[in-house]
């Protein structure tokens, strides 16, 4: 009877563990189902871009075409492979970390952050020294006009101070002001080569203009002379006259120093200037010339070797230098014009170092109830 009771017992536990696994199995096939659904749905609705992300990441952009983009990387060097810096449609929040916590990230917003206070310097310098930066300019620019050494420099800017310029009071005291900042009264440069490179900035800026405005006129003339320096040094001086604004203008362009006078020598000379400006023959309309032998001489002159680049090209004889030969000698004709000038020369030398003389001279034009005016 005991016997029978425990087959009874052991056939009833070995039927349970089987039904349970078959309730097992079944729920593991509800769940795969269920699995297989959430799939479906993934693929037929993919991920888009959230705009809550433009909040949360302040360098993401968003653009239809390019899809979604850093602001700072886009352009750098070295961020050139990353699809930030071209654009990406991987509408992940997981793939904006990893590009913000990304080295190629990290230096750029480095850089930007280097840039904008950059920026802010150039700005507070703008703001702050700009006026007495142009009080200076046109103060060496004025030197360079009065031609008026460049020592007096600083005392020009002291004159400007003691009349009470506005620009320089405020430089003053926003000099004292700040502990920082070296600038005196006068200005930033008070150093005696300040003027000199102001002129020189100056006059390379009035140089680009000149050639941005005859490269933009339709017809050029090339005029030149020949000149000597105070250093004997030997120049040749280029003038162009131009069609600007529908204006005519002339403009001085070149004042080039040359070993000596010869046809092929200014020849060479106007020829390295025009290329140095990107100026070619086929504009050239005209030339303009002293008349000496060496610029209108009919074989070699330097006008027959221009009209060789342009037919097209005017050779003419300067009327200023026409008028002072022709004057010079039809007075050598004319005997009494020859005395007279001669009269002139000996009056001339024989007050120019005697201080008595010149006063006696002077004494003479009072008692004819005249101005006194110098001689």
């Amino acid at each position: 009877m005991a016997q029978v009771t425990l087959q009874s017992l052991w056939k009833k536990t070995s039927k349970r563990p089987r039904d349970h696994d078959e309730t097992e199995t079944e729920s593991d096939k509800d769940n795969s189902e269920q699995r297989t659904k959430k799939r479906r749905t993934t693929t037929q609705y993919p991920k888009c871009f959230q705009q809550k992300w433009l909040l949360e990441f302040e360098w993401l952009k968003k653009d239809d075409s390019r899809g979604m983009f850093c602001e700072v990387c886009t352009g750098m060097a070295h961020c050139k492979t990353s699809p930030f810096s071209v654009g990406s449609k991987n509408f992940q929040r997981s793939a904006l970390v990893r590009h913000q916590m990304s080295k190629d990230h990290i230096i750029s917003m480095q850089a930007k952050r280097q840039q904008n206070y950059m920026d802010a310097a150039k700005t507070c310098v703008k703001k702050k020294y700009l006026p007495i930066l142009e009080a200076q300019l046109k103060t060496a620019l004025f030197l360079a006009k009065e031609n008026i050494a460049n020592r007096k420099f600083l005392s020009l800017i002291d004159l400007q101070i003691s009349n009470g310029s506005t620009v320089f009071q405020k430089a003053s005291s926003a000099g004292q002001s700040s502990a920082t900042t070296s600038m005196s009264s006068r200005g930033i440069y008070t150093n005696h080569q300040a003027p000199a490179d102001m002129q020189k900035a100056l006059a390379d800026v009035l140089r680009e203009m000149t050639i941005v405005r005859v490269k933009e006129s339709p017809f050029v003339g090339i005029m030149v002379d020949e000149s000597m320096d105070i250093a004997t040094d030997k120049k040749l001086i280029m003038f162009c006259k131009i069609v600007y604004g529908g204006q005519i203008k002339i403009e001085f362009c070149a004042n080039v120093t040359v070993p000596d006078g010869k046809a092929d020598t200014i020849y060479n000379s106007i020829v390295n200037w025009m290329n140095s400006v990107g100026i070619t023959f086929k504009n050239i309309s005209g030339f303009g010339s002293d008349g000496a032998s060496v610029m209108t001489g009919r074989l070699s002159g330097v006008g027959v070797k221009l009209r060789e680049q342009n037919p097209r090209i005017i050779h003419i004889w300067c009327a200023a230098h026409r008028l002072a030969l022709v004057s010079h000698w039809a007075a050598k004709k004319v005997p009494y014009l020859g005395r007279v000038q001669e009269m002139l020369v000996a009056i001339y030398f024989f007050y120019e170092f005697s201080a008595p003389r010149y006063n006696k001279i002077k004494e003479l034009k009072k008692n004819h109830e005249g101005k006194s005016e110098k001689i």
